[in-house]
């Protein structure tokens, strides 16, 4: 039996599969931006405590200023330009929230 259009003149369910389409890709985008910023603050937590080894104070800055330098920090990018974390800020931020130069920045040429 062919599905009858409604009085309006178009089938509703298209639109309906159309939203749910727009829906599920615009969910998949924007969990893939979410998963990307997770690994990477991630990896990079890891990779500070690993510097800071030797120094349970160092370790202890980077726990308590991790998350609040990061998303300072962070870009998300946009359609043409990528995920970006600004390092050197990054670094500044922790050394200025801790009152340590924990992180040696380097050199500006």
């Amino acid at each position: 039996m062919p599905q009858q259009d409604s009085p309006l003149g178009y089938n509703s369910m298209k639109w309906v599969r159309a939203i749910a389409g727009v829906t599920v890709a615009t969910g998949v985008v924007f969990g893939w931006k979410v998963y990307s910023k997770f690994k990477m603050a991630r990896h990079t937590q890891q990779a500070l405590l690993t510097a800071c080894v030797q120094d349970r104070q160092c370790g202890a800055a980077v726990n308590r200023h991790f998350q609040y330098c990061f998303d300072a920090h962070y870009d998300w990018g946009s359609r043409y330009q990528a995920r970006s974390l600004n390092g050197l800020n990054f670094i500044r931020c922790i050394n200025d929230k801790a009152d340590q130069p924990y992180f040696k920045p380097p050199p500006i040429p």
